[in-house]
């Protein structure tokens, strides 16, 4: 008996130092995947190392460097371009050259085209031309200040939310005509198949 205790004492040494020895591989092997996905990956540049590196990119580029782009690294890997191009085209092409900088993962292409602006004052010059008593206002005219509520402007009546609620409440005569609608379709539904039940 004393030789089996001694014998199972070994034994249960053994499958500690095992165990240990696996550990400590585990531990090494993970340790090292970590210092070469360290080395391997590329170091992220800093926001204003990143602006100047889009920046470099927009005047490179033989149509861009012609348009009054905005660059602003917002975030690491995340540029936002404002300003104005003249076509889709441009649009489209600005955010490509930005997505191809090093670092950068997001574009927030916040471009205008001016294209658009150019038709409104075509529209503007024409309707003038044909009806020159209508006046032309354009896109630009607003009601001033935006009311936000009662509390901000009192004096004049905002139904907005009252006019949203009033809309989105049911009706009940609707609500009551579905049911019935429904219930005259499941019992139609019934008496069909008990008719082809009856028939077979």
């Amino acid at each position: 008996m004393l030789r089996q205790r001694r014998k199972r004492e070994q034994q249960a040494k053994w499958v500690v130092v095992a165990g240990v020895a696996a550990g400590i591989t585990a531990l090494a092997y993970v340790t090292y995947q970590m210092i070469s996905r360290r080395r391997a990956a590329p170091p992220t540049p800093g926001l204003k190392r990143l602006e100047r590196l889009v920046v470099k990119e927009l005047r490179e580029d033989e149509v861009l460097k012609r348009r009054g782009i905005e660059v602003a690294a917002v975030a690491p890997g995340l540029i936002e371009l404002s300003g104005r191009v003249n076509s889709q085209d441009e649009l489209q092409h600005a955010a490509e050259v930005v997505q191809s900088v090093p670092g950068v993962h997001t574009v927030l292409n916040r471009l205008d085209i001016t294209d658009i602006e150019t038709r409104l004052r075509r529209g503007r010059r024409k309707l003038v031309e044909t009806e020159p008593a209508l006046r032309w206002y354009g896109g630009g005219v607003g009601t001033g200040r935006r009311r936000q509520g009662r509390q901000t402007d009192p004096m004049r009546r905002d139904d907005y939310v009252d006019m949203v609620e009033h809309a989105l409440e049911p009706d009940v005569a609707d609500a009551i005509e579905d049911v019935v609608e429904e219930r005259t379709t499941v019992i139609t539904n019934v008496e069909v198949r008990a008719d082809e039940n009856n028939r077979s």
